[in-house]
């Protein structure tokens, strides 16, 4: 019968293993070294799961924040158009040297008067839009860029006040952005052509009435 002396030689050393037996054929538990690469492996792995969690909640909330300020944006591009549209006469408007708008005057019709003036107003280093002192955008507006057009064949810009009266449409461009000198996916820009609608009716009416006061030329049309 073999006992445990068997398992040592004749000098008490302990048996070779097998060459079939695991290195690790005896043992339990795990050496030192095992486990510290095992919690430093374990460690990187939750460092990158919260690290890709956290980037997820800064982008959520990132773009909720943007959201916003479409939102806001929009209703002021509204009530912009809705102004335009039913202008009856441009007032001012004024530029920047970098072209961006800074003040913009139109007489609009309403109810209780004949016209009234509603003027907008742009700060480029505030980053602030107003209607009549009334704030509409604050800090997301980057730029505003407004240009008349007249109604030529050509359709030529209107640059000089005396030309005000040939306004025919005017071209819109908003520019949002998070932070100052945001760009790329940071920016939304917004461009559309507002018609005064008031204007052309007004304008249509002129015409027929001169066709009606000598009917006995071809149809005519105002000077631009």
């Amino acid at each position: 019968m073999k006992t445990a002396a068997d398992d040592t030689t004749k000098t008490g050393a302990p048996a070779r293993r097998g060459a079939g037996e695991a290195p690790w054929a005896g043992r339990c538990g795990f050496t030192l070294a095992e486990l510290m690469i095992g919690i430093v492996l374990f460690a990187t792995l939750i460092g990158l799961v919260m690290q890709v969690l956290r980037s997820g909640t800064v982008q959520e909330k990132q773009l909720m924040e943007f959201s916003g300020l479409q939102r806001e944006a929009r209703k002021a591009i509204e009530l912009m158009q809705r102004d335009i549209r039913g202008m009856s006469k441009l007032e001012v408007i004024k530029r920047g040297t970098q072209g961006q708008l800074e003040t913009l005057v139109v007489a609009v019709p309403t109810s209780d008067a004949p016209a009234q003036e509603v003027r907008y107003a742009f700060n480029a280093a505030a980053r602030q839009l107003t209607r009549n002192g009334d704030v509409l955008l604050r800090e997301a507006i980057q730029d505003l860029q407004v240009w008349p057009f007249d109604g030529s064949k050509d359709v030529q810009e209107i640059l000089k006040v005396e030309d005000y009266k040939r306004l025919a449409f005017f071209k819109v461009r908003l520019t949002l952005a998070r932070s100052p000198g945001d760009s790329g996916t940071g920016q939304r820009v917004f461009d559309f052509l507002v018609y005064p609608r008031l204007l052309a009716s007004v304008r249509k009416a002129k015409e027929s009435r001169l066709n009606q006061a000598d009917s006995r030329f071809a149809p005519q049309r105002l000077e631009e």
